[in-house]
């Protein structure tokens, strides 16, 4: 009885610490950033297509109107791009080569964390009962941030969406 006794009050103990150290970890990266360090950005989209002459995987951010219009020109936008104001806002763009139709990016948002910009974008793509068209595809979206000198870094998520009802 007394070795039992024992027994139970060493896996007590070992709970309680295994309780303890897991209970002081946060959930996810484990990084933490106080709300004095974080900010949502608001962004305006300002265009967005499935076609562009770039060679490879674009994310950039344009300060000045005369690279931006250089770079619009290799987009095909649906529509029209709409111009930024680049006395108040910069334009952060992502450009991304598929093998096939059925592609999209979308910003999901824009925040400055501790002194840096992060932007965060989502590519969807098309699930494996969707019927896609059989071409090369550069899916890109173009958004207007407000102007900054602070660097800027991009997170890209994706996603597989079902084109079943």
């Amino acid at each position: 009885m007394k070795n039992f006794d024992a027994l139970l009050s060493l896996q007590t103990w070992l709970v309680l610490l295994i309780v303890i150290a897991t209970g002081c970890q946060q959930p996810g990266s484990g990084t933490v950033v106080p709300d004095e360090f974080f900010e949502t950005l608001v962004f305006e989209p300002l265009g967005q297509g499935f076609s562009a002459q770039v060679p490879d995987t674009v994310e950039a951010v344009f300060l000045d109107e005369d690279s931006w219009n250089e770079f619009a020109e290799r987009l095909n936008p649906i529509g029209t791009l709409r111009d930024p104001d680049f006395e108040q806002m910069m334009v952060i763009v992502a450009v991304v080569p598929a093998n096939s139709g059925g592609y999209g990016i979308a910003f999901d948002s824009v925040d400055l964390i501790d002194g840096e910009i992060v932007a965060t974008y989502t590519i969807s793509r098309p699930g494996l009962d969707c019927v896609t068209i059989s071409a090369l595809t550069q899916p890109f979206q173009a958004i207007s941030v407000p102007r900054s000198e602070d660097r800027v870094t991009f997170q890209r998520k994706s996603v597989r969406e079902s084109c079943s009802v």
